[in-house]
């Protein structure tokens, strides 16, 4: 079963591999964060509120990678 805090530990780890300048895997990463997310919301709703910002800042990361790629 997959947690918010398996969300929040992908996120951290995309923007650890941003800093590392491993932009592929960082974008991956930053997408997981996004997918378990969505799948910690399936769960339980009342994490909703923590998931919904996890979603958006995966997908601010994921979309500023695509963009200086």
């Amino acid at each position: 079963t997959v947690t918010l805090g398996d969300a929040l530990a992908a996120l951290v780890r995309a923007y650890r591999l941003v800093q590392e300048r491993r932009t592929e895997e960082a974008l991956q990463t930053a997408q997981e964060a996004y997918r378990f997310a969505d799948e910690a919301d399936r769960v339980s709703a009342d994490v909703r509120i923590y998931t919904d910002r996890t979603r958006a800042l995966a997908h601010e990361l994921a979309e500023t990678i695509r963009a200086h790629q």
